[in-house]
């Protein structure tokens, strides 16, 4: 079924079978904070081998860093940071062009902004393995944030989160690529036992992931800074800050605020990303071709199957299913589901 009308209406923790798969390795890793003092030359040696990397195969990352690409031939821009025109065919198109045309952000010029495009730009290998790990979800997320009518660069969100590895742990237990923690996750119907952990669905915390960010946004009176700011920091550090900026007669917008140093990192990287994605020649990035085509389908059953078995059914390898599900932590589904 394909993955655009089936998604909605469907709950979490389904297989997903690859349309175009992707020879991917589990690849449990533990991330870290955002860290505003890297320089481009300290990210490209830790894209090449990052530390916080463990079980993993360093000829695996080797080959997924050297993955082929087809390079989209870019659109024409007339740019200048923040604002530009594109000339883009309506068909065929690629996600990035589609992400490109939902841009909402009111554009900011901010020196930690700056900061953050002169970390990113030029790294073709962080972008392109962030993209390879994206590529069989974008087109889904991108289908689910259209059709709540939220800005694209709401998918930049699991970008800087996890670098889209939705095996990735923080210090304070967040998991999966919209690294929700354990508490967070439950509010939000993320189911998390012996067999499944919906936090590394990334179908089911995407839903949840949106549905949070929507939240905040309207928590904060439309201000998507202020809600990319409460997804990091917390609802009640925002608000906090908030109430001591009006104390002390200061405008209480994202960048006049006192909040916690990964936060004070992670909007304005956010920020960086979109306009890298924007641009990404004049910043010496070519981004892989991901065609702006389902690149998953849904495979629903009615009774617990062995996952091994679910893998040679689907024409895949089990590494390849656990890639495309991996929220599933033992050898089966949950025996009373989801399946």
């Amino acid at each position: 079924m394909q993955a655009n009308r089936m998604l909605p209406m469907l709950c979490a923790g389904w297989f997903l079978t690859a349309c175009s798969t992707l020879d991917l390795q589990r690849d449990w890793v533990r991330g870290t904070a955002p860290d505003d003092t890297k320089t481009a030359a300290s990210l490209e040696a830790e894209t090449a081998h990052p530390a916080w990397i463990t079980e993993l195969d360093p000829d695996w990352l080797h080959a997924l860093l050297e993955t082929r690409v087809e390079v989209l031939t870019p659109p024409q821009y007339d740019y200048e940071p923040g604002h530009y025109s594109r000339t883009v065919p309506d068909y065929p198109m690629d996600v990035w062009a589609r992400i490109q045309r939902g841009y909402r952000f009111e554009y900011t010029h901010h020196d930690r902004i700056d900061r953050q495009v002169a970390i990113f730009s030029g790294q073709e290998p962080y972008f392109r393995a962030v993209a390879n790990r994206a590529e069989p979800f974008l087109y889904f997320i991108l289908e689910e944030i259209e059709a709540r009518g939220l800005p694209t660069e709401l998918v930049l969100v699991p970008v800087v989160e996890s670098a889209f590895r939705p095996f990735a742990y923080s210090h304070g237990r967040a998991a999966g690529i919209w690294q929700f923690i354990p508490s967070t996750g439950r509010i939000f119907d993320l189911e998390m036992n012996y067999w499944y952990d919906g936090r590394r669905d990334v179908i089911a915390a995407t839903h949840a992931g949106l549905t949070y960010l929507e939240r905040l946004h309207q928590r904060f009176g439309g201000d998507w800074l202020l809600a990319l700011a409460a997804y990091n920091a917390g609802t009640g550090n925002v608000q906090a800050a908030v109430r001591r900026a009006r104390a002390e007669g200061v405008e209480p917008h994202f960048w006049n605020l006192r909040l916690p140093s990964e936060t004070m990192v992670y909007v304005p990287r956010i920020l960086a990303m979109r306009e890298i994605l924007g641009d990404p020649e004049g910043h010496h990035i070519a981004l892989p071709h991901i065609p702006n085509v389902p690149h998953i389908d849904i495979v629903e059953l009615d009774h617990q199957i062995d996952l091994a078995l679910a893998a040679e059914m689907a024409d895949l390898t089990i590494d390849q299913l656990y890639s495309l599900n991996p929220g599933y932590n033992s050898w089966a589904t949950h025996p009373q589901g989801p399946h």
